[in-house]
């Protein structure tokens, strides 16, 4: 959001115009206003009714004042409500500084559990927006830092935070690469710097890293999230400690639901049976996403009596339902065949159906063309493939 856009909501007329229009659409905002407003820009307006709609999903907290301002990009990249709250609940102390501020509503929820807070962004634009916001929320306990947060870092005594947060960045000429050393700052080079100014460092990951090259590459984790929600990972959270760990916690945990899983890192079963009694199992599992990405698969499924296909499949098969998961009463199970599938659909009489697939690469709208049927949240249809690399067709029916 740019300068010359956040001093216009500081006009008290142009307060009125937006409030009075957060119901409209805003394009029928400004046909409809154009004429009447030509002295005015209306669409960083019209923009702003876009992002407090988006807003209201995403923060309704903070979408309780209308008059927080968002901006387009960094409102799709910043965490959820839930999730800034999740974090809040993991550190409470004296002292806490966001080095990567971008929208700052991580450093808001953070922050309520601290004294002294500190909120850094190298960026003039998001530093004034996030000024704007504070006084609207009405929150004067953050000191602002507009600059290289590094090096503002390096200003401080030794162990003078009790938490540092940081979500690093993936730089714009190499995003495609999933590389803790292309992050910006890179946080290899850093990691040292920020062990010797905090007690506990928090760093936030994109959901596409790498659980064993975060343990390899990263020094004194002392835990690793997986944070999900409603079976889409979020993204992963790295906490290290300013003392070497012997053993790294890792927590799967879904924002929807009460579901939240541990294990341990060195613990990791990595070994998997498949097919032995297979067709026995009266209900399929939709395993948490969390759980696959921690690669806790084995780990959770023996602990629930579950007979998991892979380790890199979120199905398993049960004997019972299993609370805060996606549970299907089998039908059928057996070798994925596109004329064996056909012909088990017709003799079912299945008209509609979801198709889901995990660990394996089917094309699922050519599919569904293919066996002429519509889509439906009752019936499923399941594709995985097992440890031996089969594909395994189920067909089963949802359980609310």
């Amino acid at each position: 959001m740019k300068l010359e856009d956040i001093a216009l909501f500081k006009d008290e007329q142009i307060k009125k115009l937006y409030l009075e229009n957060l119901n409209t659409n805003p394009e029928d905002f400004i046909l409809k206003n154009s004429k009447k407003y030509s002295h005015i820009n209306l669409k960083p307006i019209a923009e702003q009714i876009k992002n407090y709609r988006k807003a209201k999903e995403k923060f309704p907290v903070l979408a309780k004042n209308p008059l927080i301002l968002y901006d387009k990009i960094a409102i799709q990249q910043a965490s959820s409500q839930l999730a800034g709250e999740f974090k809040a609940t993991l550190f409470s102390g004296d002292k806490f500084i966001d080095l990567t501020g971008g929208m700052g509503l991580d450093t808001i929820f953070i922050s309520k559990n601290f004294k002294e807070n500190y909120y850094c962004e190298i960026d003039f634009d998001k530093v004034t927006l996030f000024k704007y916001n504070l006084d609207e929320l009405k929150i004067n306990n953050i000191n602002i830092y507009c600059g290289d947060s590094i090096e503002y870092l390096k200003q401080f005594p030794d162990n003078y935070f009790d938490l540092i947060y940081i979500d690093p960045a993936r730089r714009d000429d190499v995003k495609r690469f999933i590389k803790l050393e292309l992050s910006q700052p890179n946080l290899l080079e850093i990691q040292d710097l920020l062990l010797q100014k905090s007690k506990y460092v928090l760093v936030k990951l994109a959901p596409a890293f790498d659980v064993d090259e975060i343990v390899k590459n990263v020094k004194n984790i002392t835990h690793i999230y997986a944070i999900e929600y409603n079976y889409e990972m979020k993204e992963i959270l790295v906490v290290l400690k300013n003392q070497i760990n012997n053993s790294i916690k890792l927590v799967a945990k879904d924002l929807k639901s009460d579901f939240i899983f541990e294990g341990n890192y060195d613990e990791i079963k990595k070994n998997i049976i498949f097919e032995k009694d297979i067709i026995n199992a009266n209900y399929t599992v939709q395993l948490h996403p969390s759980v696959i990405k921690l690669h806790l698969t084995k780990t959770f499924s023996d602990l629930n009596n579950l007979l998991c296909f892979n380790l890199n499949s979120n199905i398993s098969l049960g004997n019972d339902k299993l609370a805060n998961h996606r549970n299907y009463k089998v039908i059928d199970i057996f070798d994925f065949d596109e004329d064996i599938l056909k012909s088990k659909i017709k003799k079912l009489k299945i008209e509609k159906s979801a198709i889901i697939t995990s660990n394996i690469d089917i094309d699922v709208e050519k599919l569904r063309k293919k066996l002429k049927i519509k889509d439906s949240n009752k019936t499923a249809i399941i594709l995985t493939t097992s440890n031996s690399n089969k594909a395994i067709c189920i067909i089963g029916t949802k359980i609310d």
